[in-house]
């Protein structure tokens, strides 16, 4: 009796210890998933604070039920009290008619449910305007009710800003082109592509169109008494011995003419870590004329010192 009852006591204590270990294998397995949701919420409120500047929500009548706090929805929506009206109907708040229009067909006389994206709204208080994109998606509860829409507002007001300036900018530097009839070119250094503007075409005589190529293509069609010269002061430019240059030299055209151009450039990129150059632009003058005419003239020149007469 007495081995008996050790060897149930063993028993116990093995079925004990072994409930034990499932219990606090399970337990890790519980933390271990609890700690990949804290970190998979950290990354995901992260990113959305990136790619958003405000949240909402709105019931199935598209009324906001819900809005989050911060500068960007005071600086939009003021003191206004947002909930239970309409985003576009917000005091203050404008949109482009007709994008009004689209949305509020799109999600409310056709009742479509659909997702939509870039529904621009703004307002202008003391002269200046404030712009914000708007996205959102329908939701929907277990029983596959439609309860309302829930997105994201991000104020893209300098984002705007840039871009207009940017287009000015490139708007400008195109009419000097075309004032100058020069040609703007981008090379990646990388990758040997280069890009050539419309002016490029028309002073090889082909019809006026964006030039797509590559430096050993172009090397092909530059004087061989030239190609020399103007890949050394390229180079030089490359490793940072000059901040730019400005090179003269022949390039020969489809039709088997030479002209001659004027390149003008600079490393526009350079790798942060070894300062390598990633990319060079510049433009291309055709000087064809001049040339001619410093060659007439000097050839002018010269014969009037051989036929200078005796005294």
């Amino acid at each position: 009796m007495e081995l008996s009852n050790l060897l149930e006591a063993l028993l116990l204590v093995t079925g004990g210890l072994v409930l034990f270990g499932v219990w606090l294998s399970a337990r890790r397995r519980d933390r271990r998933a609890a700690q990949a949701l804290r970190v998979s919420e950290e990354r995901f409120r992260h990113l959305t604070s990136l790619s958003a500047d405000w949240f909402w929500e709105t019931d199935a009548q598209h009324r906001v039920s819900w809005l989050s706090g911060g500068p960007a929805v005071a600086a939009l929506f003021g003191s206004e009290m947002a909930h239970g009206r309409r985003l576009w109907e917000m005091p203050g708040v404008a949109v482009e008619p007709r994008a009004l229009v689209e949305h509020f067909e799109r999600l409310v006389e056709l009742d479509a449910q659909m997702p939509f994206f870039d529904f621009m709204i703004s307002r202008s208080d003391a002269g200046e305007r404030r712009v914000h994109r708007i996205t959102g998606k329908p939701r929907y509860d277990a029983a596959g009710r439609f309860l309302g829409y829930r997105g994201v507002g991000q104020d893209i007001t300098e984002k705007r800003r840039s871009e207009r300036a940017l287009s000015e900018a490139k708007e400008r530097l195109q009419l000097a082109l075309e004032g100058s009839r020069a040609s703007l070119w981008d090379t990646d250094l990388r990758t040997g592509e280069v890009f050539l503007s419309e002016a490029w075409a028309e002073m090889l005589g082909l019809p006026r169109a964006v030039t797509r190529t590559t430096v050993a293509e172009l090397a092909m069609i530059v004087h061989p008494e030239d190609l020399a010269r103007v890949a050394q002061v390229q180079l030089k430019a490359m490793k940072g011995g000059s901040a730019d240059y400005a090179e003269e030299h022949r390039v020969r055209t489809p039709a088997g003419n030479w002209i001659w151009v004027l390149s003008r450039g600079s490393v526009v990129e350079r790798d942060p870590d070894s300062g390598r150059a990633l990319r060079m632009a510049g433009t291309n003058l055709d000087i064809t004329e001049r040339k001619r005419a410093e060659q007439g003239n000097a050839g002018e020149a010269q014969t009037a010192t051989v036929r200078e007469p005796s005294i």
